[in-house]
C-alpha cells in the first residue's frame, strides 16, 4: 500500500504554510487599504457636507439697504444707501485678532436662518442670525464631554478645525453694538455656545469676492478683504464707495481638506501646527489675481510632501446682491 513520505508530508506541510502565510498577508493588506479608504470617504465625506452647507447659507446673506439722510452742519442734504448689517470677509487672523491660530480666511455675514435657542421662536423659519465661517487650530478640550476632560487617560488632539459661528436671532447684536471697524458684532460673541466645529482637518479656506463678467472679476477684492461697511485697508475710498452697503455678487471659495491617517501622522505629539501644513508659508492667498498659481504652488507641496488631500471649490452666486457697475 503506497504512502507519503515523511519528507512528502514536511514539504506538503511548508507549502500549505507559505500559501497561508500569503493568503493571510494579502487579507490584511486589503482590509488595511478598506480602513484607509474608508476612513478617507468619511472624513471628506464631513468636510463635503460642510462646504456643502456653507455654499447654502453664504448664498442667503442679506443687507437690507435702505436710503438715509447724508447730514452736512446738521442739516440733510441729499439721499445715500445705509444698512446696519454687515458682510465682511478676508484673512482670518485680522478678522478675529485673538490669541488662537487661524489660517486662511474668515467670512461673516447675517442671514435668515430662523435659528433660535428659544423654543417659543421655532416656527419662525426667517429670522435673521449672525453666521460666519473660519478655521482654528488648537485642541479639541473644549468640545470634550466632561468625563473625558477629566480623565487623564483621554489626551486632547491638536487639530485644524472648521468653524461655524451662529449667533441665535433672540441674541443679535448688530443693532445694539455695531462697531464695523472692529468687529465688535461677531468678535465679542466667539464664545464655545456660539462657535461649533462643522468638520475636523480642514487646512486652508480661501474666499474670494468676485464680479463675474468683467475683465477683471477680482476688481472688488484685489486682496481677498471685502467689507459692506468700510473698507479693510484705507488705501482705495473709490473703491470702499463703490462697495459699501453692498453685497458681492459671486464668492469663489475653496476649501482644502486632509483625511485623519494623514493629520495623525503629520501632527504626532506636538501642539504646534506641522510645518508641512502651515499653508500660508506655502501659498499665502494674498493677492486674488495670483489664485491659480498659489492653487498650484499648494498642491504641489502637498503632494511632494506625500500628504492626502482634496480641494473642494465652487462659485457661489449672493442671491441678495443687487450689483450695478457705475453706481
Amino acid at each position: 500500500m503506497a504512502a507519503f513520505t515523511l519528507v512528502e508530508l514536511l514539504v506538503s506541510m511548508f507549502v500549505l504554510i507559505i500559501i497561508f502565510l500569503i493568503t493571510a498577508s494579502i487579507i490584511e493588506a486589503t482590509q488595511r487599504a478598506w480602513r484607509r479608504t474608508d476612513s478617507m470617504i468619511s472624513q471628506y465625506r464631513e468636510a463635503r457636507t460642510s462646504f456643502e452647507t456653507m455654499g447654502r447659507r453664504i448664498a442667503q446673506a442679506q443687507l437690507n439697504p435702505r436710503l438715509e439722510y447724508e447730514y452736512e452742519d446738521m442739516l440733510p442734504i441729499r439721499y445715500r444707501k445705509g444698512s446696519k448689517l454687515h458682510f465682511v470677509c478676508g484673512p482670518a487672523s485680522e478678522l478675529i485678532g485673538d490669541n488662537h491660530i487661524h489660517p486662511g480666511h474668515a467670512i461673516f455675514f447675517q442671514a435668515p436662518l430662523g435659528m433660535t435657542a428659544d423654543h417659543r421662536y421655532r416656527d419662525f423659519n426667517h429670522l435673521l442670525n449672525a453666521w460666519g465661517y473660519f478655521i482654528e487650530f488648537g485642541s479639541d478640550e473644549a468640545w470634550m464631554p466632561g468625563i473625558a476632560r477629566e480623565s487623564k487617560q483621554v489626551q486632547p488632539r491638536y487639530r485644524f478645525r472648521l468653524m461655524e459661528f451662529r449667533q441665535p436671532s433672540e441674541e443679535l447684536s448688530i443693532y445694539k453694538e455695531f462697531s464695523p471697524a472692529e468687529g465688535d458684532w461677531y468678535r465679542r460673541h466667539l464664545a464655545p455656545r456660539n462657535v461649533a466645529v462643522i468638520a475636523e482637518n480642514v487646512i486652508g479656506l480661501v474666499i474670494a469676492p468676485q464680479s463675474p463678467g468683467d475683465e477683471d472679476p477680482d476688481w472688488m477684492a484685489p486682496n481677498y478683504a471685502y467689507s459692506s461697511q468700510i473698507p479693510l485697508t484705507k488705501a482705495d475710498s473709490t473703491l470702499a464707495k463703490i462697495t459699501e452697503h453692498e453685497l458681492p455678487p459671486v464668492i469663489r471659495m475653496t476649501l482644502i481638506a486632509i483625511d485623519e491617517d494623514t493629520a495623525i501622522q503629520q501632527q504626532g505629539e506636538d501642539t504646534k501646527p506641522p510645518e508641512k501644513l502651515q499653508l500660508s508659508a506655502i501659498a499665502p492667498f494674498t493677492d486674488a489675481q495670483n489664485y491659480e498659481n498659489d492653487m498650484k504652488t499648494l498642491e504641489a507641496h502637498l503632494r511632494k510632501s506625500e500628504i492626502e488631500f482634496r480641494v473642494f471649490s465652487t462659485s457661489i452666486a449672493i442671491r441678495n446682491a443687487k450689483w450695478k457697475l457705475g453706481e
